[in-house]
Parts: structure tokens; C-alpha cells; sequence
């Protein structure tokens, strides 16, 4: 029969055959299905009812989860952030912070979408974020950053969250932000070449009499640099 090959030892006896599946693939499966049928002919059925009553059991139940989990774990979606609270301790109101950050991971078997990051809460003025989680997909087992900051606009505990918000079961994950606004100092700035009274400058140092109420702390560049000790 053509598609039927058989495979001989060296003595010439059959050993093997090889089917040709695009031409007798139907009578293979009839073949297949008539030897397990066979074998399992004396087999002892179980009633309906006994079925019934293992799938509603406890034991049909952890069945059916395993089943679920079988089915579902290659598409699970799972998010982890690296800290759920920043605490940015004292603050002088109108100044920002050093950024700190969290890293969120994608730490289930399937890319994780973020739909938003946003700042919420009594004081989300008070706090900024940026983060490198792009178009808002994370393939599974990578990781962005978000970076916080504070900046008070007033004295006092400051507070906020970042919300994150995704695809994920555990969906949102809320990141609490805490901070303390302290009285600042006035900054006072003068162009380069325009000195106010009890200001000098000699070429190489710069010479401050102060005759007012207020102390000077410390004298700045435009860049925020430091350019004299505090206090000076």
C-alpha cells in the first residue's frame, strides 16, 4: 500500500512502519481510538452522579483552580513596586527636593500595561513626578522608574500619593508621599555689575555689609551654586 513503509533489522525482520499521515492520517486515528478503546474496555465506568458530585466536592473545586491556573499562567499579569512610602523629611517652602525614586516591575508571565501614573491626595501640588515607563507597556520581567519631588507651598506635613494604575489584578498600587514645609529665607538677586549698597566687589573678592534686620545665610549664582560660606 503506498504511504505504508515498514522498517526491517538487519535479519530482515519488521521492526517499524512509517505512515504517510497526509494519506492515511484518518485510518491512523481509528487505529489509535480502537487501541485505547480496547484497553480500556474492562475498565470500571463511573456514574453520573458520582461525577456530579466530584466536581462540586472540594476536591472538584481545587480541580477546577488548577485548571484555571494551567490555563491562565501563561497570560498572568503582576505588578511590583520597589517602596510603597517616600518620606522627604524637612523641606524650606518654595524649594524642591532631590528627586527619589521607585521602580515599578512587570513581575508576572505577560507584558504589563500602566495606564496612568498621576499624584493624588491633600497635597498633590506639593509633590512632581516623571517616570521611564514610556508608552505604558512593560514586558514581563522589565522594570521602570518613577521620580518624586517636593516642593511645599506652605509650612507644615505635606501629604500625597502616587497612584499607578494598570492592568494588573492587584491594580492600583498607591505609593504615599510625606514631607515637612519649613520657613524658607528671601532671595534677593542683582544683575552681574548692578551692586546694591553695602556690596563690593574688588575683581577678586566679593565684600557684604549688612545693615539690615535679616541675617545673609548664604550668597548664590545664578546657577544655585554656592559662592560663599554659610554662614558667609
Amino acid at each position: 500500500m503506498t504511504g505504508i513503509h515498514f522498517v526491517t533489522d538487519e535479519r530482515g525482520r519488521k521492526v517499524a512502519v512509517q505512515i504517510d499521515l497526509k494519506k492515511h492520517g484518518a485510518r491512523l486515528e481509528d487505529f489509535w481510538d480502537g487501541l485505547i478503546s480496547e484497553s480500556r474496555r474492562k475498565e470500571k465506568g463511573i456514574p453520573i452522579g458520582q461525577i456530579k458530585a466530584d466536581l462540586i466536592s472540594a476536591r472538584g473545586v481545587a480541580l477546577l483552580g488548577l485548571m484555571l491556573a494551567v490555563l491562565l499562567a501563561p497570560h498572568l499579569k503582576a505588578q511590583s513596586v520597589s517602596a510603597t512610602s517616600l518620606a522627604f523629611g524637612n523641606q524650606a517652602a518654595g524649594l524642591t527636593t532631590a528627586p527619589q525614586s521607585v521602580t515599578v516591575t512587570s513581575s508576572g508571565t505577560s507584558d504589563l500595561h500602566i495606564t496612568s501614573i498621576a499624584v493624588t491626595g491633600t497635597n498633590s501640588a506639593d509633590f512632581a513626578q516623571t517616570n521611564t515607563c514610556g508608552g505604558g507597556f512593560i514586558a514581563a520581567g522589565r522594570s521602570c522608574v518613577i521620580s518624586v519631588t517636593f516642593t511645599p507651598t506652605a509650612t507644615g506635613t505635606r501629604t500625597a500619593s502616587i497612584k499607578v494604575t494598570d492592568d494588573a489584578s492587584s491594580s492600583p498600587q498607591t505609593i504615599s508621599l510625606t514631607g515637612t514645609g519649613i520657613a524658607g529665607y528671601t532671595t534677593v538677586s542683582y544683575p552681574v555689575g548692578g551692586f546694591p549698597a553695602g556690596i563690593a566687589f574688588d575683581g577678586v573678592n566679593i565684600w557684604v555689609a549688612n545693615s539690615g534686620s535679616s541675617s545673609v545665610t548664604k550668597m548664590l549664582a545664578s546657577t544655585g551654586a554656592t559662592v560663599a560660606p554659610t554662614p558667609c
